[in-house]
């Protein structure tokens, strides 16, 4: 993921930053005295992206400001420095607060030799910071951490939890990283930096008070949500047409995805060009080639019938560096990877919509417990001591389950362009998390929503259920049998163990009917396994993991081995 680097230590001046989609970047250098400032940014929407000092500020900013024009505006300026130096001069230490989107950003006051370093609400521009002593690095991507470590000729060593929150989780539960003395920045977190002081601060927090619903009737809800929904989607793509660009967003047979597109071409907006990734013939392909036909709108189907990206892990590890296991992107990095990306903006997409209109919870007040985990083999061996950081269920799967594990993919989706959906914007985000549980559970209030104010997207089939929003539950079943077979039916009532080709990525299926893929993954655990850095109890549970786990626990365990062996 493309952005920048910062440091006071001097002997990594000549540090080359490298980003996977190399060409696509622009390399810079500012030249001062006290610190090394480095940036190698997508060529991509650069009015956006600050890299700039004057005799008083250094000022950087990186991704995408959806809200920039109506803050311009506000404050009667022409430029984003402008607003950044009006903020500045007004005192206003969180001005970053105010801003919408993607983005991450620096501030260095020169005077008052303070750095103010920020990410987004929800952490998926992604930061990570480096402290010994006085001494600091801080990274768009981890591995500018690693590269400059090395060239200074510092150990970092091997943080064992982190190994365990990927063979448990599958991604990190909280800021760690690989390396015991590198840390990530999360959502709606900053950093001061003085001669001082290096402390983490915080502007947002998930909550469910921002807005008093509790006397709304339902279908007041659903006017309020929809007109929130909206404004996120008109920000998003208006910042295409800012700069010029087609439209380009995810599909799927889901529901996040589908109100992503569909409510942005209710609202007028064309040139919208579609992506869609599964496996062949699956009811997701079916509903997609639906939804574009509907809409008379472009589909880019590639399907996932050769599962290359299961080949991948060290590429993927490469664009990640390991926070989430390596086959979670499935087909999105190769499409990414073949797409003239020249011609398109933002990548629109529906992360983690089920759980924000909809709820992880089934109820309200479900106890915090370990949840979320794509594996529980090992789960005995993860520290408890982050559960303790929540009091509240939701909010604990809102912020690992989905913002450090689902939004995972957008690291790998940022070597090609910026990426934004509008589930993550913050507003729309706290409205929805002051919607009751009670309304949001089990995607109640989402399907009425929908019925109600997009009926012709509630009458296209949805995956998950495989009928009609307006469906009842033995018509459901009787779709499920009709669309996926009887052995669907013969395995959810328990008679059948057998993997089955169902879904979008049915990853035991491929792994099990693929010689060719069981020896190369064999192949690579045995090649790595015996790396010196991991302990004996690692191995024999990287071994456990990889020969009794299913697929995909089989590739949580190369995710680790791919990253101790690229940075240790």
């Amino acid at each position: 993921m493309p952005g920048f680097l910062i440091s006071n230590i001097k002997k990594i001046s000549d540090l080359e930053l490298k980003n996977v989609n190399q060409t696509e970047c622009i390399i810079q250098k500012l030249e001062n005295v006290d610190f090394v400032i480095l940036r190698n940014t997508l060529k991509k929407f650069l009015e956006d992206k600050l890299f700039f000092q004057d005799e008083d500020h250094i000022i950087i900013t990186e991704g995408i400001l959806l809200n920039k024009k109506d803050l311009l505006k506000k404050n009667q300026v022409d430029d984003l420095c402008s607003l950044i130096k009006t903020y500045l001069k007004k005192g206003e230490g969180e001005f970053f607060k105010e801003f919408v989107g993607s983005f991450s950003g620096a501030v260095y006051l020169k005077k008052e030799k303070r750095w103010s370093v920020w990410t987004n609400q929800t952490g998926e521009n992604t930061l990570f910071y480096y402290k010994k002593g006085n001494s600091f690095i801080i990274g768009s991507q981890l591995n500018y951490i690693f590269d400059a470590l090395k060239l200074k000729k510092e150990k970092y060593t091997l943080n064992e939890e982190a190994i365990y929150s990927i063979l448990t989780y599958g991604y990190m539960y909280d800021s760690q990283t690989y390396a015991k003395e590198i840390n990530r920045l999360l959502g709606g977190e900053y950093l001061t930096i003085s001669k001082e002081e290096f402390q983490i601060k915080k502007y947002f927090r998930l909550n469910h008070e921002t807005y008093n619903l509790r006397n709304k009737t339902e279908d007041e809800i659903i006017e309020l949500l929809d007109e929130k929904f909206r404004h996120a989607i008109q920000i998003e793509y208006d910042k295409d047409l800012e700069y010029g660009y087609e439209h380009l967003t995810d599909i799927s047979g889901g529901l996040d995805s589908r109100m992503n597109f569909w409510v942005a071409f209710e609202m007028g907006y064309r040139n919208i060009t579609m992506l869609h990734y599964s496996n062949g013939y699956s009811s997701d392909e079916k509903i997609s080639k639906e939804i574009a036909q509907k809409t008379k709108s472009i589909l880019m189907d590639r399907q996932l019938d050769d599962f290359r990206f299961l080949y991948d892990i060290d590429k993927i590890v490469e664009m990640n560096w390991g926070l989430t296991s390596f086959h979670f992107i499935t087909g999105g990095q190769n499409m990414l990877e073949n797409l003239n990306m020249h011609k398109f903006g933002v990548e629109h997409t529906g992360m983690i919509g089920d759980v924000v209109i909809g709820s992880f919870l089934s109820e309200p007040n479900e106890k915090i417990e370990l949840a979320g985990l794509y594996s529980e083999k090992l789960k005995n061996k993860i520290n408890l001591e982050h559960l303790k950081k929540f009091n509240d269920k939701e909010l604990y799967m809102i912020q690992v389950r989905g913002l450090l594990g689902a939004c995972g993919s957008i690291i790998i989706r940022r070597n090609y362009t910026e990426v934004f959906a509008p589930f993550l914007e913050p507003d729309f985000l706290q409205f929805c998390l002051s919607i009751p549980v009670e309304l949001r559970a089990n995607h109640s209030l989402y399907k009425k929503w929908i019925i109600k104010k997009y009926p012709n997207a509630a009458a296209i089939r949805w995956q998950k259920s495989e009928s009609k929003l307006t469906d009842g539950k033995f018509k459901e079943m009787v779709n499920k049998v009709h669309y996926l077979g009887f052995k669907w039916l013969l395995q959810r009532i328990g008679l059948l163990k057998k993997p089955i080709e169902s879904g979008m990525n049915p990853l035991d299926y491929w792994y099990r009917n693929s010689a060719d893929l069981q020896k190369n993954w064999q192949e690579y655990f045995e090649k790595n396994i015996g790396n010196k850095v991991l302990s004996e109890e690692i191995r024999n549970d990287l071994k456990l993991m990889f020969y009794d786990g299913n697929t995909c626990e089989k590739g949580q365990a190369l995710t680790v081995l791919s990253v101790v062996s690229k940075f240790f």
